[in-house]
């Protein structure tokens, strides 16, 4: 391969072989195979022979098994609405695969892509954290549920999601951007609602039910980051308005 960044092209499978080395297992799991048998992955497999590649490879491992990744107690839903419980440790994404990694009650880790599983639920002291699978143009992705409404619901990118980026020869992890949100309106598409156009896209959502409320939007405690509350008022307009009638 010509150059060195397609040597990465599917950093999921770096993911797998750190499992399968913490598990002492080279077996391969239903949704492991779909997780990590892709043409990319079995390209990547092959062209580890050169030196440099392969100690760039054992940085990346070591790296990521000394890493203290937080284990939450939870379950996934699988598509066909079953629960099952475990612990959940994080979203691994980078340009060409998501996944969330998870242990089952017996110990067997699963990197669950978001086309395979509904979603999955931990708990966080007294909190209940919710994430939802959702494909967006052409990309599946987890999203973070905040608020669920009556007419629109608000999720924003997972706060336990690391992102890879390959920049140059260095691979860096950062977080999920948490300063953006998504809207999902009931009959509609998911969409992002970025914060430049917060003000005129969210107005023209809301204002034929809520006219009122709409003119409110862009000032004071109706700005872009008080968008769970505006929501919550939104649904209690639109509760009202159903008594009335």
């Amino acid at each position: 391969m010509r150059h060195f960044e397609e040597d990465l092209l599917n950093i999921s499978c770096i993911f797998f072989v750190i499992d399968r080395i913490k598990g002492n297992s080279l077996a391969l799991s239903v949704h492991d195979f779909h997780f990590f048998c892709n043409l990319k992955a079995v390209i990547f497999i092959l062209h580890l022979n050169a030196m440099r590649k392969l100690t760039l490879l054992l940085i990346l491992c070591c790296t990521f098994l000394t890493a203290k990744s937080e284990f939450l107690r939870g379950y996934v839903i699988t598509l066909d609405g079953k629960y099952i419980s475990g612990t959940i440790q994080q979203i691994n994404s980078s340009k060409y695969s998501v996944a969330v990694a998870f242990t089952n009650d017996y110990g067997t880790s699963y990197n669950y892509h978001p086309a395979l599983i509904r979603g999955f639920v931990y708990m966080k002291g007294n909190d209940r954290h919710v994430y939802e699978s959702h494909y967006h143009r052409g990309q599946w992705l987890f999203l973070q549920q905040l608020y669920v409404g009556e007419e629109i619901s608000l999720f924003k990118y997972p706060d336990i999601q690391v992102n890879w980026v390959m920049e140059g020869r260095q691979i860096n992890a950062y977080s999920a951007n948490q300063r953006v949100f998504w809207l999902k309106q009931e009959t509609e598409a998911l969409f992002l609602l970025r914060r430049n156009n917060f003000r005129s896209k969210f107005t023209n959502l809301i204002n034929e039910k809520a006219p009122e409320l709409a003119e409110k939007i862009g000032k004071r405690g109706y700005r872009y980051k008080d968008l769970e509350k505006i929501l919550e008022e939104y649904d209690t307009i639109l509760n009202s308005s159903i008594k009335k009638i």
